[in-house]
């Protein structure tokens, strides 16, 4: 049976650029981003023959083959929602698609692939259209920038998809390569299903097509449908086979990569431009973007449900990569290069520096604050009042330990002591093994710290009362406790001090006494961050470092417009993150 008709040809140059395209271009992408917020999936999209062969939102995929790995997940939402996250490359597709952009829904396969020793050799962002009348691929965008636009999107699996059914598609396919001329081909594909055999493929279709562009020889390649799960695997046109595959990849993190504080007076700051409709990065943050060794941010986006790698060496940054982890993001924290994220979905899911899946693991609760890393292990803090540990190279579960009740104060940790403090006030540490060494009342809190030096002690700024405590670390036993009128907004421990933030002043506390070293209070502050001897302040128009006796070491300038307490501060090895309003910061030491 032939299926012709579900085809239509294109009309247009994929690479058209035609004064009128640019305006509307631009139009509906300010559109989109006002849509983006409010985007989700529209009703029905799950009625068609077509979508029922669609994987579940932020499903994730391995496949495998005599060359090595691609790993990556699946992305399933309204056009504006995956439009926000990038790659750039989407704008020149936006100008030519004939999909009505409104109502559109659209998957989005992101992988990444790597060689047979794990190196990562490239990566793709595949996306496809779901309409009435099938799933079509439409644009596709690779880790270098070359992009392929097809217009009409092509056809890749029809409206009614069932084993020995034949279709065609055609129309036109622009390609846009870095430095190049754009270039325009005719395409033609000739489709055809079987059912497919093997083990887990009860009800799958093997879908083979035979494209043509131009008047070139035929290039034919295989992908296998399954119901609800996607591409399980396929065979490219160079005749590799790609299976899909459970088996994990392990990651070795290596020993902890931090800022060097020492350096911090070598600072240099860039500019970068974002939230600047039609031209810019979009990011809806509540919670700091976490560091990269190679200056990259990752960031979780409130309105979307994506995770965005932002490369912040730009003037006009791009995203590097994006990922769906599942469900929601709610907590996220960079470990050297391994960016682990914990969702809605009750999972914590690591990702390589690439954006590659590394591996995911399942959650007892909801956790509201950041992993932490102590050891090999990384710990994660849950809603259940459980602090579980796991192996940083596999995600396998170590151990798990219930210290109290909700658990919803950032945890904080130094050697290889971890502290935890929950809704009651009872304030636990432990080790890397998950033993709990000591546990104390120390009040309810909304912020810990611990201080670094020879006798590092915990600090826990009341959250009902004007006072700051401080608890040993190797013991538990208290060491001070003192009235303040501050309301600490923000720690920072430091060697043998404790740095205390209330916004229009700042208070260096001693750690063994509790008495206050030195005082800044030469202008409000929004943010803070430091180590060793040496602080960094966000203020209104800048940038302070302070050393250890309180003085002015020296000062950057600000451009990130408006400036206030969600001005969001991250380092990580080598660099310091500024992200404002419209603009960030990157800086670098060397």
């Amino acid at each position: 049976m032939s299926s012709n008709a579900e085809a239509t040809a294109g009309t247009a140059a994929a690479h058209a650029r035609r004064p009128g395209v640019v305006i509307t271009l631009a139009t509906v992408v300010g559109a989109l981003v006002l849509a983006s917020a409010a985007a989700g999936r529209p009703p029905g999209v799950t009625s068609t023959p077509a979508s029922r062969f669609l994987p579940a939102d932020g499903q994730r995929v391995r496949y495998a083959s005599p060359s090595g790995t691609r790993t990556g997940d699946w992305a399933v939402d309204a056009l504006p929602a995956l439009f926000g996250q990038g790659p750039s490359q989407l704008k020149s597709w936006l100008a030519v698609t004939e999909l009505d952009w409104k109502q559109a829904v659209v998957t989005r396969l992101s992988t990444v692939e790597a060689d047979g020793a794990g190196t990562v050799t490239g990566r793709r962002d595949d996306f496809y259209s779901v309409t009435g009348d099938g799933i079509r691929a439409e644009v596709s965008v690779s880790g270098d920038g070359t992009t392929e636009l097809f217009v009409p999107g092509r056809l890749d699996l029809s409206a009614t998809p069932s084993k020995d059914r034949t279709w065609s598609s055609e129309g036109a396919l622009g390609v846009i390569s870095p430095g190049r001329e754009p270039v325009t081909h005719s395409y033609h594909v000739d489709y055809a299903s079987a059912a497919a055999t093997g083990t887990g493929l009860a009800g799958c279709i093997v879908v083979t097509a035979r494209q043509r562009l131009d008047e070139q020889e035929p290039r034919t390649s295989q992908n296998t449908w399954c119901p609800g799960r996607g591409v399980v695997g396929f065979a490219s046109a160079d005749g590799t086979s790609w299976a899909s595959t459970a088996a994990p990849e392990a990651v070795d993190p290596g020993p902890a990569e931090v800022f060097d504080w020492s350096a911090a007076d070598r600072l240099t700051f860039s500019d970068g431009r974002i939230n600047n409709v039609g031209d810019s990065m979009l990011l809806s943050l509540t919670q700091a973007p976490v560091g990269l060794p190679d200056g990259t941010a990752v960031a979780i986006q409130n309105t979307y449900a994506d995770l965005v790698a932002v490369d912040t060496s730009a003037a006009v940054p791009d995203s590097r990569w994006r990922a769906r982890p599942g469900g929601r993001p709610t907590s996220i924290a960079a470990i050297n290069s391994l960016t682990v994220v914990a969702t809605t979905g009750r999972e914590l899911v690591a990702y390589g520096a690439a954006g590659d899946w590394r591996w995911s693991a399942p959650l007892s609760d909801l956790t509201m604050v950041p992993p932490v890393r102590i050891g090999d292990v990384v710990a994660v803090a849950a809603l259940d009042g459980s602090v579980t540990g796991y192996d940083l190279s596999t995600g396998t579960q170590r151990w798990r330990r219930v210290v109290g009740i909700e658990i919803r104060t950032p945890m904080a940790a130094f050697g290889d002591r971890l502290v935890v403090i929950d809704q009651g006030g009872t304030l636990a540490c432990l080790d890397e093994s998950g033993t709990q060494l000591w546990e104390t009342d120390a009040g309810t809190s909304e912020t810990v710290a611990v201080t670094t030096g020879a006798e590092p002690v915990v600090v826990v700024p009341a959250g009902d009362a004007p006072r700051i405590s401080a608890f040993s670390l190797a013991d538990g036993r208290q060491a001070w406790q003192v009235r303040t009128p501050i309301v600490a907004r923000s720690l920072v421990g430091l060697d043998g001090q404790v740095v205390v933030r209330d916004g229009n002043r700042t208070v260096a506390m001693d750690a063994a006494t509790g008495t206050t070293r030195w005082t800044w209070d030469a202008e409000r502050t929004h943010n803070a961050t430091g180590g060793g001897d040496r602080v960094l302040l966000v203020t209104g128009s800048r940038v302070v470092l302070l050393d250890g006796t309180g003085r002015q070491v020296r000062e950057w300038p600000l451009s990130l417009g408006v400036i206030d307490d969600n001005t969001w501060l991250t380092t990580s090895a080598g660099h310091v993150l500024l992200f404002g309003a419209q603009g960030m910061l990157l800086g670098v030491t060397g």
